[in-house]
């Protein structure tokens, strides 16, 4: 024949269901039949099933980062909360040397306006004077040291208190990126498992003119299913006949749509 679309099956497997009829007028991409896939042939069942087992084991390998990643969440925030607490008791410690250190501060610059009221008295010496002087100067030196210091342990407790506090942000934007990984295997695993089946469509417009496989028939690769005439694509065949029979031959209608011609 001439003109005549033999539509074959692209993989071995099962006929599942026709969805049309010999003779049905089709469109190009209408469904002709679903083929369902052999799971167990070589080319698909092995290769299916070796993407099945990796994806789950990817699955079980999140699940696990996930329960890890949760652990370490708590282990952080233990940590955290311990620290915190640490400084705030070291900061309290500071305050309460802070006040110490005044207080000795104002007693030794007492002393000092004392002696510095008595030098010409001569009470007092001058080396006296300039050793109380230092007495000064090292506790003023050591009140600054103290602040410093508090105020370092301040700065240390505002960002530890910005680091426990963006811990749950943090472990939430882990938990989601997770969670986004195993929900696309999943669709992955899905796909997988749902893609044993193949709708197979018309290649162009036409007529089905030959079905040749049921539902539930075997097929194997490159095995025609049917057969379609295209659209405006008239069916030709050659017979050959013997000369006695050329004079019985004429021009007539078979079936609406196909014509026979001598």
């Amino acid at each position: 024949s001439q003109g005549l679309l033999s539509v074959t099956s692209p993989l071995s497997g099962t006929v599942e269901k026709i969805l049309v009829r010999s003779g049905q007028a089709v469109h190009k991409e209408t469904p002709l039949l679903e083929i369902a896939s052999h799971l167990d042939s070589p080319k698909f069942g092995m290769v299916n099933a070796l993407i099945e087992h990796s994806l789950k084991e990817e699955i079980t390998v999140l699940r696990r980062n996930l329960r890890s990643e949760g652990r370490l969440v708590q282990m952080q925030r233990s940590a955290l909360s311990t620290k915190l607490a640490d400084l705030q008791n070291e900061v309290t410690e500071l305050g309460d040397q802070i006040k110490i250190q005044k207080k000795d501060i104002a007693s030794t610059q007492k002393v000092l306006q004392e002696f510095l009221s008595v030098k010409n008295l001569g009470l007092v010496s001058d080396p006296e004077i300039q050793q109380q002087r230092l007495a000064v100067y090292s506790a003023k030196s050591q009140l600054a040291d103290l602040e410093t210091r508090r105020s370092e342990i301040a700065q240390q407790i505002s960002d530890t208190q910005k680091e426990l506090s963006g811990l749950p942000l943090h472990a939430q934007n882990q938990e989601g990126d997770i969670q986004n990984q195993l929900a696309s295997i999943r669709r992955d695993l899905a796909m997988t498992a749902g893609g044993h089946a193949l709708i197979l469509r018309a290649p162009s417009a036409g007529k089905v003119s030959a079905l040749t496989v049921t539902a539930g028939q075997s097929v194997t690769a490159g095995s025609p299913v049917l057969s379609i005439t295209p659209k405006g694509d008239p069916l030709v065949a050659q017979l050959l006949v013997s000369s006695q029979a050329v004079a019985y031959l004429h021009r007539g209608i078979v079936d609406p749509g196909f014509e026979t011609t001598v």
